[in-house]
């Protein structure tokens, strides 16, 4: 018989202890390969946030005239975008590709009470195609809604609540959705004092859910374990802006702390520092540019640098700066360039990178 020839040639106690040392082995890979750090997705990199940011910068900066049917007043805009990121995945590797950028924002406003009580609430869409690397391409929505309440003609209180789904077509690992309450409180300083124009400041507290539908969150050990990852996250920000020589100059300062329940090495637990300026400066009319500068300190709790035995700590900068031309009272045309370098005592988070855009704007 074949087993007996087989146990004569190779005896079964060789064949248990191989066959052992192979399953042994292949268990150790496994657990080595689980145990491997994570590496940072675009959106913990705030990639996204970034991009999607780009076509309401105009109309944070320049706020549209509100259109009125009945009660209810509304505006709406359009963008398409052309661009070229010369570092997608924001590492050094330095992977350039182009991509295309549609975008559609929508406001709605429901007065009450002479206009001291007013009902906020909006949508916006966005999609990224990049050509080549398409893990990188996106589809981003959200939903939000909340109110404006006027005390003593100076102060403004706006409480409200956005859902965010930001949606990876090919890296379901990046796919997340947001659940964010905001509450500020903005107040009028000054009003025509000689070379101002107007003078306010306003702050914010923010609470953020963000939950990775298919993104397992690790135990201590390195392992996987059945929950997905979920990031609570508590924000900070106060603003200063001033309106003078036609132009509007906003100073931002944020601090925000990140909880993760990613327990290995608390990968993703760390505290921001955050600040910024913005300059929007109308040459005519018709013709404007805006420009800005943030700097962004990160203290991360146990992720260690591989170089030294200390935490990761990041500098990220931020130089942007857009032309806008209105062709029409309701048709723009507009170009960004956008730089950012990060500075980190872990070689894998230094980078640096470009994203030069051009599009058209449309507002209904």
């Amino acid at each position: 018989m074949i087993f007996i020839k087989i146990h004569r040639i190779i005896p079964i106690s060789y064949i248990l202890v191989i066959f052992f040392a192979l399953a042994l082995s292949l268990s150790l890979v496994d657990a080595q390969a689980q145990q491997q750090p994570r590496k940072e997705t675009l959106q913990d990199k705030g990639k996204p946030a970034y991009l999607v940011a780009m076509p309401a910068e105009v109309e944070s900066a320049i706020p549209l005239p509100y259109l009125t049917s009945n009660k209810l007043e509304y505006n709406a805009s359009a963008s398409v975008t052309q661009g070229y990121d010369n570092n997608v995945f924001l590492d050094p590797s330095r992977k350039d590709d182009s991509f295309t950028q549609e975008a559609v924002i929508m406001n709605f406003k429901y007065p009450f009470r002479d206009n001291k009580l007013n009902l906020k609430y909006g949508l916006d869409f966005t999609n990224i195609t990049y050509y080549k690397i398409t893990d990188a391409s996106l589809l981003d929505w959200s939903l939000w809604g909340g109110f404006d309440y006027t005390i003593f003609d100076v102060f403004t209180l706006s409480p409200s609540y956005r859902f965010n789904m930001v949606w990876y077509p090919r890296d379901d690992q990046s796919s997340n959705n947001w659940n964010e309450f905001n509450l500020d409180l903005r107040q009028d300083l000054l009003d025509n004092f000689y070379f101002l124009d107007k003078v306010y400041h306003k702050g914010t507290y923010r609470l953020s859910y963000q939950n990775y539908q298919h993104r397992k969150a690790r135990l201590g050990n390195g392992n996987l374990s059945s929950n997905t990852r979920a990031d609570l996250r508590n924000t900070f920000d106060y603003e200063v802006g001033l309106y003078m020589f036609d132009s509007l100059i906003k100073v931002n300062n944020q601090i925000y702390r990140n909880d993760s329940d990613d327990q290995y090495e608390d990968y993703y637990d760390y505290n921001s520092y955050r600040l910024g300026c913005s300059i929007v400066h109308m040459f005519t009319d018709k013709f404007y540019s805006i420009g800005s500068f943030y700097w962004q300190k990160k203290f991360y709790d146990s992720r260690q640098s591989s170089q030294e035995a200390v935490c990761e700590k990041d500098d990220l900068y931020i130089v942007s700066s857009s032309l806008y031309y209105d062709i029409t009272p309701h048709f723009s045309i507009f170009a960004n360039y956008s730089y950012r370098e990060n500075q980190s005592n872990e070689p894998l988070q230094k980078y640096s990178g470009s994203v030069v855009t051009a599009g058209i704007y449309y507002n209904f």
